[in-house]
Order: C-alpha cells, then sequence, then structure tokens
C-alpha cells in the first residue's frame, strides 16, 4: 500500500513537529496543513533521517525515557518512501482529527501566577543571550509547589528556561547591579535546584501536574530566578515570561535529591579532538534515577553516563552521541530503576575544539578552559535521585563529602600552579574551612590578604578563619581594619562580636550586635548570633526570643534552627525541638551539632537506631569532638546491652 499523507504522514507531523512548527511557536513556518508539509518534503527528509529534527539530543541505547520526541526508525522510512514516491497527498478522510492547542492556561487555573518585574528587550542581531532574572514571591507562609506552567509571551525567542529558587536575596543584588533586567551568564549563582527536582521548559513539552506526594517548598521572602535562553531574529524583540505556580495540599513525603557530576579539568588545546573528561560517584544508598540534566557549552561532543553495579554489570544510563548546546534540555526516564547501594555512576564528556566542529564559535579554534562564560566550557551532569527518606541524611552528607574532595583537590593544585592568583587561595581558603582545617583555612586567607592587601573583602574573611580558630586578639584587630574600610560590612561586625566574646567581652560583644539590629532589625544572622552570645552568657529566655527573630527573617537559617531546637530539647518541649532539628540538618546535612543534639533527643524518645544513626554522622562530621565520641560509644553499648 502506497505511503500517503494523510494516512501516514499527518500522525508522525502532528505528535513530533507540529508543537513547535504552527503559529506563534519557535518553529520558523508552519507544519499543520498537507500544503505546508509537501513544499518541504524534501528538506524534512533530510532533517529526519539525520536525526537533526525532531530536536532529540539522547541516543536509543540508554534507558527508555519520557517524551520523547525522536522519530522511530518505521517513521523515518514511513517519511523517506512518502517523498521519494512524489509526496502524495491521498484520500482526505484518512487524516487524523486535526491538533488542538491551548489558548490559555494548559493546566486548571494557577494558585498563583507570577511573572518578569519587567520584559526584556532582546537586541536584534549577536550570539544567544542567556539572562536570570529573579522573581519576587508574595507568599506570607511556607508554600509546597507541585508544578510549574511556563507562559513565554513571544514564544519565537525563547528556546528554553529553567527555574531556580535563591532564598539569600543575592540574586535579587547582581539584577539591581546590572542596568538591564535581571543578570547574564549560563550558570545560576547564587539560585539552586529547588529541593533536588528539575524544573523548566522547551518548546514542545506538555505541562503535567505533578504528584500531590513530590514538591518543593517556596519560603516567604524567597526570590524564583528564571533563567530564559533568547535568540535573536534580526529586530529588537520584547522577552516577557509567566509562571502558573500549582500548590500542593499538603508537605512533602519523597524528597529527590540533585546530585551533580562534573569536572573542572577542562583545558582544551586549539585544533584538539576527541578530549575526554569525567567524574564518578559510588551510591552510599539504594536509590531510584529519575532524570538527568546534562550540561556543557559549544564544543562539547558527546555525553555518556555508564552504570557499574556491584556484581560487575555494566549498563548505560544516559547517552547523547553528538550535543548540541542550543537543544540542551532535561530528561526524565520513563521507568526509574533501584540501583542498589555499591552502584557507581561514571559520567564521561568528549570535546572537539577542531574546525572540524561546525558549532564551534571560534575560527580559528580557540584554547578553551572551563568556566561559566560562553567562550568557557563545562561538563556536568545533574541526576534526580530518590533514596529512602531514613537514607537522606547518610545520603547528604556522603556527597557533601565528595564535592568538598573534589573542590578541596581543585584549589590546592590552582594555588600551586598560580601562586600569585589570589582568587584561587580565597577558594581554597573557603573549602578548607567549610572541612574543618582552620588553621590551613587561615594561612590559605594570609596569602590572599598578602596579594591584595588593604581590601576590606579578604580582611575580612581572614578575620572569620581566625574566629573559627578561636584567635580572637588577632581577629579583633584585623576585623576592625575590615571595618574601617567598609563599616557597612554586617558579616565583619557580626565576627567581631564572635571574636570580643571570645576574649570575655561579652557586654561589648551584645553591644555591637545591638547597634547593628537597631539599623537593620531584620537580620537575621545578627539576631542568631546575639542568641548565641546571650545562651552562652545570660541564659535560654533572651536567648530564644533572638532565635525566633532570626528564623522568622529568614526561615532557613540552620543555625538559629538549630540552636532554638537545643533550647526547646532543654526545656522538654521534645515535639517542637524534633521538628526543629529535622529542619536545620535539611538546610545544611554537615551540621555536626545538629546531628548530635538530634541523636540525643531521639534517644530520648526511644527511637536507638535512628539516634545511632545521627550521632554516627554527628561523630564522622567532629572526629575530633570528645563528647560526641562519648555519646556515640555509650549509644553503641545501649544498643548491643538490649
Amino acid at each position: 500500500m502506497p505511503v500517503t499523507f494523510h494516512r501516514d504522514i499527518a500522525p508522525i507531523v502532528q505528535r513530533s513537529c507540529a508543537s513547535c512548527h504552527r503559529p506563534g511557536e519557535v518553529g520558523p513556518f508552519s507544519l499543520l496543513s498537507y500544503a505546508d508539509v509537501a513544499k518541504r518534503s524534501k528538506l524534512i527528509a533530510i532533517v529526519t533521517g539525520s536525526r537533526y529534527m525532531p530536536p532529540w539530543l539522547p541516543g536509543p541505547d540508554g534507558l527508555p525515557l519520557e517524551r520523547s520526541r525522536a522519530l522511530s526508525p518505521g517513521e523515518m522510512d514511513a517519511i523517506r518512501a512518502w517523498v521519494e514516491a512524489g509526496a502524495p497527498e491521498g484520500d482526505p478522510r484518512d487524516a487524523p482529527p486535526p491538533p488542538t492547542f491551548p489558548t490559555g492556561w494548559a493546566l486548571s487555573e494557577p494558585d498563583l501566577v507570577l511573572e518578569l518585574p519587567e520584559a526584556f528587550m532582546l537586541p536584534a542581531e549577536g550570539r544567544d543571550v542567556y539572562r536570570n532574572f529573579p522573581i519576587p514571591v508574595p507568599v506570607s507562609e511556607r508554600k509546597h509547589v507541585r508544578s510549574v506552567e511556563f507562559r513565554p509571551a513571544n514564544r519565537t525567542v525563547v528556546h528554553h528556561a529553567v527555574l531556580f529558587v535563591d532564598r539569600s536575596g543575592a540574586a535579587r543584588a547582581l539584577d539591581r547591579a546590572d542596568p538591564r533586567p535581571g543578570y547574564g551568564g549560563m550558570g545560576s549563582g547564587p539560585a539552586h535546584v529547588p529541593d533536588g527536582i528539575f524544573v523548566g521548559w522547551a518548546p514542545g513539552r506538555v505541562p503535567d501536574l505533578g504528584l500531590e506526594d513530590v514538591s518543593w517548598k517556596l519560603e516567604p521572602g524567597a526570590d524564583l530566578v528564571l533563567q530564559i535562553h533568547m535568540r535573536p531574529t534580526g529586530k529588537p524583540e520584547p522577552v516577557a515570561f509567566q509562571l502558573g505556580l500549582h500548590f500542593a495540599s499538603h508537605p512533602p513525603t519523597a524528597h529527590p535529591v540533585a546530585i551533580r557530576l562534573m569536572s573542572r579539568e577542562i583545558d582544551l588545546a586549539a585544533g584538539a579532538k576527541d578530549v575526554t573528561v569525567g567524574d564518578r560517584y559510588e551510591l552510599p544508598v539504594d536509590l531510584r534515577i529519575l532524570g538527568v540534566y546534562p550540561h556543557a557549552h559549544y564544543v562539547g561532543k558527546d555525553c555518556l553516563a555508564t552504570l557499574l553495579f556491584p556484581d560487575g554489570r555494566q549498563e548505560t544510563l544516559f547517552h547523547i552521541p553528538d550535543w548540541d548546546f542550543d537543544w540542551q534540555d532535561a530528561y526524565r526516564f520513563a521507568n526509574p530503576q533501584l540501583l542498589p547501594k555499591g552502584t557507581a555512576i561514571e559520567m564521561r564528556w568528549t570535546y572537539d575544539n577542531s574546525r572540524d566542529n561546525p558549532r564551534n564559535p571560534s575560527d580559528p579554534p580557540q584554547r578553551v578552559v572551563f568556566g561559566e562564560r560562553s567562550v568557557d566550557e563545562m561538563g556536568e551532569l545533574l541526576l534526580e535521585v530518590l533514596p529512602r527518606e531514613e537514607d537522606l541524611p547518610l545520603l547528604w552528607r556522603d556527597f557533601a563529602w565528595k564535592e568538598q574532595r573534589d573542590d578541596l583537590a581543585y584549589f590546592e593544585r590552582l594555588s600551586r600552579e598560580e601562586p600569585a592568583n589570589p582568587q584561587w587561595f580565597a577558594g581554597l581558603g573557603n573549602r578548607l574551612l567549610r572541612g574543618r582545617r582552620v588553621s590551613e583555612a587561615i594561612a590559605a586567607w594570609r596569602r590572599v590578604v598578602e596579594l591584595r592587601p588593604a581590601q576590606p573583602g579578604p580582611l575580612a574573611q581572614l578575620g572569620h578563619a581566625l574566629v573559627a580558630g578561636g584567635e580572637g586578639t588577632e581577629a579583633v584587630e584585623v576585623l576592625r581594619k575590615a571595618l574601617e574600610l567598609e563599616p557597612a560590612r554586617l558579616e565583619a561586625r557580626i565576627d567581631l562580636a564572635r571574636a570580643l566574646e571570645l576574649l570575655g567581652r561579652a557586654p561589648e560583644a551584645r553591644a555591637e550586635l545591638e547597634s547593628l539590629l537597631e539599623r537593620d532589625p531584620r537580620n537575621a544572622a545578627a539576631h542568631a548570633a546575639l542568641g548565641e552570645i546571650l545562651a552562652r552568657t545570660v541564659g535560654p529566655e533572651g536567648a530564644a526570643r533572638h532565635f525566633e527573630a532570626a528564623i522568622t527573617s529568614n526561615p532557613d537559617h540552620a543555625v538559629a534552627l538549630r540552636s532554638l531546637a537545643e533550647l526547646r530539647r532543654g526545656a522538654g518541649k521534645l515535639d517542637e525541638a524534633l521538628a526543629l532539628f529535622q529542619r536545620s540538618i535539611a538546610v545544611d546535612p554537615d551540621d555536626a551539632a545538629a546531628h548530635h543534639g538530634l541523636g540525643l533527643l531521639l534517644e530520648e524518645r526511644g527511637s536507638r537506631a535512628e539516634a545511632l544513626k545521627h550521632l554516627e554522622l554527628a561523630h564522622a562530621l567532629e572526629p575530633a569532638d570528645p563528647a560526641y565520641e562519648a555519646d556515640l560509644g555509650r549509644a553503641r553499648g545501649a544498643g548491643e546491652s538490649r
């Protein structure tokens, strides 16, 4: 039976082409009618035969993915046969029903509609534009978002969009510092993936309402950061966007986690081909991988993720054999399989920085190194994973250790290779301090101050490290120098108060913080620091008031949450203390004191197995703390004696 348009080709076009190739969408022409398709039939055969269209980067050798736009071999054969036969129309009675497309919100009316505070004017010419737009969220209490529907006003210029969350206010500051709406960059800056869940849009993606039990939290005072990839059309184009948020009726009962495999070891000589970098992570718990988000720039060529099972089996998790920066997307697995503890995930990116790569933006090719600028290169694979609820703390802790080791090795190498570059010593100092290697962190920040003398930022960071190391006298001297240069540097004033308390000058420390709060009554960090000093020097009553004020200003202030939990536990309010400890650890899984306090609380409540897990985490985080070691030994002994 000969292939005809209405019977054989129209269903393929409607499923895989028409969502983008219709009036008002990103496709450059419509493919809704026989006439539309027939006059471009030869072009369609070429681009579908090469798999250039429809845009779907993953190859067939990975695990099955949801909503694949890829054409099957049979569909490709049908298109080729139809074109070779002269593109016959066939009987219109064989045609499928005409496609319908939503004109308003595709889902029900959203619970909250947000939009860009100001339209962005895309220039007529030039390279693709990546722009990040902070959007204030007018909620007065915590909400849980189950789904987001994206509505770009000008779909012809918006290539794709990704949504992030920022609770720090730093994204808003970057926006204010840029004269145009938003701020530039391919990276998300201070914003992060919302609670481990990928939230994004690309042309042709059909919105769905998600699941009641899987959602992400949205706090009062938070900003959503919408990153938009835009493509100039030859004339100035206004870009506006609406977001329709749908809330869950209750907090999530399942909590996905975002794990990022990446490499910074990218240094591509001009003309280099088939250069590979990689990363590896061995799972500390059983889990399911829900989805992946690969990311590289223009000279990325091949992305491969492999599963190495404990029994020696290997399986391809995900593969993009021909990366195209212009068509990056996030992907979800159709049937997420359970991966056992001990399974290793290996990521490999391959690059082509030669003239043979048609997507290379430089001619002649130039050296390309790791970085977030468009002229730099990256190699990442973000994994959305779902462990058992009881395994969440262990996964958080284990992956944080991996990132800490990787970051530390990177900055140690760069500081050795470029000993006159303060940027590398600053990164090294931050990572050493995060790893509790305080004396080494102090040395790194001394080097930054040596290279950049009389700058308030490095002095403040050195003072912060000195406070962490208990060096109160020098810390006071260094922090006062920083504040002379920049009196408005609030974190330095908070550290000065801590340094004064180290020296036994608690009244002066309190005065510093009280003065700061007179000028900025909602400063969460100042409230938390004053609460800590009051708890140690005066008592719990006044301290609790300041911890509560800190949490009101910033619901994710981990220190205030943990400190208030300790006060509530001391007062016998165990249910309230339990909730506060859990919130604190959700924000900062590396806080040994929070794990220790939660472990003791769970032990009091009779949950011995869960208590032991948190006491073990506290000891692993702070192995030199004798109290943590003693409590862990006692809990283990009590368990063995039962």
